[in-house]
């Protein structure tokens, strides 16, 4: 608080304690009519002569002696008012601690009930239940710690406020003012030293002598730089040209040459995946589990490795396995996608083709290449053109012979969509099969813990920055999830996962921070609309396709 607004308050106070005091002394006064006018005269004279003189001071009109005649003057006043003032600020902090306590008191209820429901071991709770207990309980306690700090903080200002005594007040204001001319004075000579001192290093910068040298020194500066940075970086791309990462391959956990420089000077980070977590219908994960052994022991022993072709429809977990089983094998792993060979004219594709096969064989471990929409240039040759026939003939041309060193998963939407020539270098082939219900509700808690229960961010409220969880309301629990799960039937795990990231975003921007049952209703037919759209496309596209093969 700044002076001025403390010694505004002094002087209303003083005027609210004068007022009552004038006010009980008429009530128990004798004295005559005359007598107490005139008395009253002179108090209205010394409250007005307290006021002007206050306002000088508050306006900084008045000198250092009018400052302590002022003092001196009225000093019994502002002890009368400080004393009111300390009285009122009193019963003021037994009231916020009244409050204050109030609201304690009630959030430890809370938390009493919420420990209470988490020791009843004969409780019937789902592992979401369980978490939305701790989680609500870890907010209780912070509120609860903001409210004590909020409560000590506003006491101790307010009992700080009502122990200074009027005396002090005015005490520091005076000094204050005696003293602010002398750092008035001080900062102006510091201010004009400054300028000197800057006006004899200018002159000394805008020398002839200093500009050549300046000139001479920036100019080879720049120069080795220029030099060194475009020096390294035409090294790092001709390298990476020859023996880095073809622009086919999306994602690698093969480094290329840049990237193993770069992690010389930082800390190397995989993100590694587990076949356990790809959560698939139980008869395909067996039989993926069956070929990811296999693959295991085929590397080992130094055998041939077989191709194999994941089919089914799209966000099915085709991808996701394909990596966590390069892993569980201890291979590398490449993701490219067939799509992209559109991007490429004139035999560029061929040629990239080739990069391709040539950096995999490069592999210190074995690779497994996976293959994303491989029917966009591995397709039925009756429908390709004369460059699409060229691009598929490279490739069948590499792929002729046994291989120890490559593995090729090819993924499609449908089994026979591929040539057939394609088809006779493939031995394994696995469908990944839509979710069942016991499936979707595993899916759900997945993407829930991920996204929702494990979800903390910073949140703009006003000009303030917040942090904020995601509520969870009691009646979404584990059988309002078996509902959700029901109602998604035909869904694949990644329209799963897109239906929970998007209620992440309706509980932040529509219900302010909590998840309730109308929020995950109405995304749940949004999302089974958007769904039904997209099957209906994909089906035309598929009439088509069969139509262009003469297939009925």
């Amino acid at each position: 608080m700044t002076h001025n607004r403390k010694y505004k308050i002094i002087i209303i106070t003083a005027l609210i304690c004068l007022s009552f005091f004038q006010k009980n002394y008429s009530m128990f006064n004798q004295e005559t009519n005359a007598e107490r006018r005139e008395k009253q005269q002179k108090e209205m004279e010394e409250i007005r002569d307290f006021l002007q003189g206050g306002a000088g001071i508050l306006n900084g009109d008045a000198g250092q002696e009018a400052i302590l005649n002022f003092l001196n003057k009225h000093q019994n006043k502002i002890e009368a008012a400080a004393k009111a003032a300390a009285e009122l600020g009193g019963h003021a902090i037994n009231g916020m601690r009244h409050v204050f306590r109030s609201q304690e008191r009630k959030i430890e209820n809370e938390i009493e009930e919420i420990d209470r429901k988490l020791s009843d071991h004969y409780a019937r709770q789902s592992p979401s239940e369980t978490a939305q207990l701790q989680r609500k309980r870890e907010r209780l306690e912070i509120k609860l710690e903001k409210i004590g700090e909020e409560n000590r903080s506003i006491i101790n200002e307010m009992a700080k406020a009502g122990t200074n005594t009027a005396n002090q007040i005015v005490s520091d204001f005076a000094k204050e003012r005696i003293n602010r001319k002398d750092r008035e004075n001080q900062r102006l000579f510091n201010v004009l030293e400054a300028k000197e001192k800057a006006r004899e290093k200018w002159k000394i910068l805008t020398s002839k002598e200093s500009a050549q040298r300046l000139s001479i020194a920036l100019i080879g500066t720049i120069a080795g730089i220029t030099t060194i940075y475009y020096g390294g970086k035409l090294g790092f791309n001709y390298l990476d040209a020859k023996i880095g990462k073809p622009k086919l391959v999306r994602e690698s956990n093969k480094l290329s040459i840049k990237n193993s420089f770069l992690n010389l000077f930082r800390k190397k980070t995989i993100q590694n995946f587990s076949i356990d977590e790809v959560i698939l219908e139980p008869k395909t994960q067996r039989t993926l589990y069956n070929f990811a052994d296999e693959i295991k022991n085929t590397y080992e022993n130094g055998l041939p490795f077989r191709h194999a072709l994941f089919y089914g429809l799209p966000g099915t977990g085709k991808t996701m396995f394909a990596k966590a089983m390069a892993q569980h094998c201890g291979l590398d792993y490449a993701i490219m996608s067939g799509a992209d060979f559109s991007q490429f004219k004139n035999g560029e594709g061929i040629t990239e083709l080739h990069k391709l096969f040539d950096w995999a064989q490069n592999s210190r471990k074995g690779l497994l290449v996976f293959i994303d929409e491989a029917d966009s240039f591995l397709r039925d040759r009756r429908v390709l053109g004369n460059d699409e026939k060229n691009l598929l003939n490279a490739f069948l041309s590499r792929t002729g012979a046994n291989d120890k060193k490559v593995i090729f998963v090819f993924a499609t939407n449908y089994e026979n969509e591929l040539d057939p020539a394609v088809l006779s270098r493939i031995h394994k082939k696995i469908e990944f099969e839509l979710p069942s219900q016991d499936e979707r509700v595993k899916i759900l808690n997945l993407y829930f813990e991920k996204y929702i229960f494990n979800d903390k961010r910073k949140i703009l409220k006003g000009n303030k920055k917040i942090e904020m969880f995601i509520e969870i309301p009691e009646n979404v629990n584990s059988d309002f999830i078996n509902k959700v799960a029901g109602q998604i039937s035909g869904f694949s795990g990644r329209d799963i996962e897109q239906l929970v990231s998007e209620l992440r975003v309706a509980a932040y921007n529509q219900g302010n921070g909590v998840l309730t049952q109308d929020i995950i209703n109405n995304s749940v037919q949004e999302k089974r609309r958007e769904h039904q759209h997209d099957m209906q496309a994909s089906k035309i596209q598929r009439q088509r396709y069969e139509k262009a093969l003469g297939i009925k």
